[in-house]
């Protein structure tokens, strides 16, 4: 079974602003930082704080905050995970 069969990502997968996606902004409430550099550091939270899930899933919640304007794009690339990001209030 994977993680989909058991609904944690379901779960996770909300229209609203969760623990994860708070995690995320304040990863570049001060600085911006490639999407790629957030993801990494992400999965590697030494304080296991975050769910064990695929770098996919931390992806797809990036691009939710930037659509609801929680993040901001401040130099775009050619590749997703290059462009990078700051959280809207750090503006």
């Amino acid at each position: 079974m994977t993680l989909e069969d058991y609904g944690i990502l379901d779960d996770l997968r909300v229209p609203s602003l969760t623990p994860v996606d708070l995690y995320l902004i304040e990863q570049v409430r001060s600085v911006p930082k490639k999407i790629r550099q957030v993801i990494v550091a992400t999965l590697q939270d030494p304080s296991e704080s975050m769910p064990q899930v695929t770098d996919l899933f931390y992806l797809e919640r990036l691009e939710f905050l930037i659509e609801t304007g929680a993040l901001e794009v401040v130099k775009d690339a050619p590749e997703f995970l290059n462009v990078q990001i700051v959280s809207a209030k750090a503006k």
